[in-house]
């Protein structure tokens, strides 16, 4: 298993992106600053990943 770093991953593009891989059983780490990302995206698999974001 390979661990994977998904900048913006809060963003449209990178929740999908972050949503996918965990549903592949990898190890995810997002990083954002929400400055345009929401928290909301990703919600649903924040037991499963690491957030890195000065805005935690």
């Amino acid at each position: 298993m390979a661990l994977y770093l998904v900048t913006g991953g809060a963003g449209f593009i990178g929740s999908n992106i972050v949503e996918e891989l965990v549903k592949r059983g990898e190890q995810v780490r997002v990083l954002d600053n929400f400055s345009t990302g929401k928290r909301e995206n990703i919600e649903p698999f924040r037991d499963k990943i690491e957030l890195v974001s000065n805005n935690c």
